[in-house]
Formats: C-alpha cells, structure tokens, sequence
C-alpha cells in the first residue's frame, strides 16, 4: 500500500493577498507551478546536502525517506535524564514528515503543522 492509499494529505501554502484585477488566471496558476517545482527541487538539493555532509551514505537515505532513524529528542544538558524535542531546521522538517507518512496521520483532519522552530507558539 503506498502513500496515500489509506488517506489522503493535502500540502498547501496560503496567502492573503488576491490577484490584482488585470493578471491573468493561467498565466498565475504556471507562475506558481514553476515555482512550486523551483522550491521543491531547491529543498531536496538543500536536505540531501546537509543529509550527505554529516557523513550519511546511501544506505540512510531510504530510512531519512520513510522516518525510522529521524531523531526527534535530545538529551537535556541541564537536565541529566530529561529529553528535550530539537526544534528548528532540517530535523524539525523531518519530524513532520515522519508524521504525515505514519499511521497517526490518519487521525487527524484539517490541521496545519507549523515547521518554524517555534517561532510562532501561541
């Protein structure tokens, strides 16, 4: 059964801001195609690097791919014993998508995972 056989995740990013009154409807939607494409190519280049620097080989990519070796808790230095999440960069993009790909997924609905370090804690 592969990915979204199950169920089915939807990625999106909103903005508040509409079109001005003359732009052109196809000409946006393949502007924001290209764009979709550029990030998403520029994001895999920027994970697999940072993956590829920390000396992993070929062997981790599959388990980074699923989310088996993905280290979300650290030990505590203040706190012998105590685990703490690592929040921030390519760890906490990990975190979300080692999520999104397991069986919890399936539960939830209309939520949106915010991947930002914290910086938004309400």
């Amino acid at each position: 059964m592969g990915f979204g056989a199950r169920h089915q995740s939807q990625v999106r990013l909103s903005g508040h801001q509409g079109l001005p009154e003359r732009q052109s409807l196809p000409r946006a939607a393949a502007a924001v195609a290209t764009l979709d494409v550029g990030v998403a190519l520029l994001a895999g280049i920027a994970i697999f690097s940072v993956v590829f620097a920390q000396g992993m080989d070929d062997a981790f990519l599959p388990n980074v791919l699923v989310g088996h070796e993905v280290k979300l808790f650290s030990e505590d230095p203040q706190v012998p014993g105590h685990y703490r999440i690592i929040q921030g960069g390519t760890v906490e993009a990990l975190g979300a998508i080692h999520f999104l790909t397991g069986e919890s997924a399936g539960y939830i609905t209309g939520e949106t995972l915010q991947v930002n370090g914290g910086m938004n804690m309400r």
